[in-house]
């Protein structure tokens, strides 16, 4: 006569792990850079670094709004193509600049595109927003702006200046 032995379990669970064998390795989280680009499309972006123009200049703010900075504040700069609707496009470049302390230099090159397969090569309007709220999106109360007064800039743009000086 066979004898039949029988495991109890607390359960089944398709995550169970066999008795005796280590339990599966938990898949390394994926990292993303300061714009939520992925390692793979971020290597691609630093990869292309050389074939995009490069832009810079300092960003002031107008003394007339130094009072008026929220201390959670984030400034965006960003490059949108010169041709075609500014408002709700996204930008092809931007950085994103916690507690700024200004004047602030700052320089937008390929590293900075967010576009997978985009270049930063071409005319751009140069813009810095200054966010409340810390957030990118459409200017609320309390946000501040600036454009860069000679936009368009070609590739290679120096002293692209900007002054925060529109409040919202």
């Amino acid at each position: 006569m066979a004898v039949l032995s029988v495991a109890v379990n607390g359960g089944c669970s398709k995550n169970d792990t066999p008795v005796g064998s280590a339990p599966p390795a938990a898949p390394a989280p994926m990292s993303q850079n300061n714009y939520g680009q992925s390692p793979a499309v971020a290597s691609q972006t630093e990869a292309s670094a050389n074939t995009g123009g490069t832009y810079f200049g300092t960003i002031n703010l107008d003394p007339k709004l130094a009072g008026k900075i929220d201390p959670n504040a984030v400034l965006f700069i960003s490059a949108k193509p010169a041709e075609g609707p500014q408002s709700g496009v996204a930008p092809v470049a931007a950085q994103r600049v916690p507690n700024p302390k200004f004047p602030l230099q700052y320089t937008l090159t390929q590293a900075d595109v967010i576009m997978p397969g985009a270049t930063l090569s071409g005319q751009f309007n140069i813009v810095a927003k200054l966010m409340k709220n810390g957030a990118a999106g459409p200017m609320g109360p309390g946000d501040i702006e600036g454009k860069y007064s000679k936009n368009p800039v070609a590739p290679g743009g120096k002293a692209v200046d900007i002054t925060l000086d529109t409040l919202h």
